[in-house]
């Protein structure tokens, strides 16, 4: 999942609705994975349990959160047609690469979560499918983006935040929205180039 628009200042957005994260279609292609959106047959073929997030500048996992099933259906299985949600899948990262234990504890996974200041995904804005960072105040940032909603946030697929970005606050472990990044973390223009998913 790529911020084109950082890349190569395109605005094309392939992960932009629930159905391209349920469903089996592919696109793009492995070797320009880095510059452009690509969705392989193994997102809805390869099941696990552990899921791994790698940017251009580091990488965390969540152990035990996949329920040893392919993406595709663990997006299915997890999200609440009804309503967002609040209920922490991983809070805190098990592993990861490239980040200090703080900057770790940020990292959360929670599909489909509440933002504060917008309506549910699809529907609204400044939201996210797949939510690692949080804020107090406003944000739920992540992976997909609202396919409706303010059109420079539209540009976007990927809203994981870059390193420089990541500064913790306090907040309760296990209470949402904890793994707080603060507000003032997120803009529009300070989100990881690229965000590559795994399952095992």
């Amino acid at each position: 999942m790529v911020n084109e628009a950082h890349v190569t200042g395109s605005h094309d957005r392939n992960w932009d609705s629930l159905a391209v994260w349920t469903d089996t279609t592919t696109f793009g292609t492995n070797s320009t994975n880095e510059e452009a959106d690509f969705k392989s047959m193994a997102f809805s073929e390869t099941t696990g349990d552990d899921v791994l997030f790698v940017t251009d500048e580091y990488s965390f996992a969540f152990y035990n959160v996949a329920g040893s099933a392919d993406f595709a259906d663990f997006i299915t299985n997890e999200y609440d047609t009804t309503a967002c949600n609040e209920d922490f899948l991983a809070s805190g990262a098990d592993w990861s690469s490239g980040l200090t234990a703080s900057e770790s504890s940020l990292l959360s996974l929670i599909v489909r979560p509440q933002d504060t200041n917008a309506s549910c995904f699809p529907n609204g804005n400044e939201n996210a499918l797949l939510g690692v960072h949080l804020s107090s105040c406003c944000w739920a940032a992540g992976l997909g983006n609202t396919p409706s909603g303010y059109a420079n946030w539209d540009i976007y697929d990927n809203s994981v935040l870059q390193l420089s970005s990541l500064a913790p606050t306090t907040c309760t472990a296990g209470d949402y929205p904890c793994n707080d990044a603060g507000a003032a973390g997120y803009t529009y223009t300070n989100k990881a180039t690229y965000t590559q998913v795994y399952v095992r």
